[in-house]
């Protein structure tokens, strides 16, 4: 095998290996995604904590942003746990 098919066919296999990659990242983040809103759409608290702890994802925030770019409306509510430290929930407006 010459030098330009070698190359060629690494370039081929680097591209299939990034699609795949990319296409497994796009299913996990439609997930993460439809997890969250169910969760929503039944009045759950959603917060960081409770994302994390029912290991929907890490990152809420990205989450969040992704649902209401494709038009959700979501609230978010700042409150203070009883020791005092800050926290936000999400909550469903429409």
């Amino acid at each position: 095998m010459g030098r330009d098919a070698l190359n060629l066919l690494t370039s081929l296999l680097t591209c299939s290996i990034i699609h795949k990659s990319n296409t497994m990242e796009n299913n996990m983040t439609k997930s993460v995604d439809n997890k969250i809103l169910r969760a929503l759409k039944k009045g759950m608290r959603v917060t960081r904590k409770t994302a994390i702890e029912r290991g929907w994802c890490e990152n809420l925030t990205a989450a969040i942003s992704r649902l209401r770019q494709k038009g959700y409306v979501i609230e978010a509510v700042k409150a203070m746990t009883p020791d005092g430290a800050a926290y936000t929930r999400y909550r469903l407006v429409a």
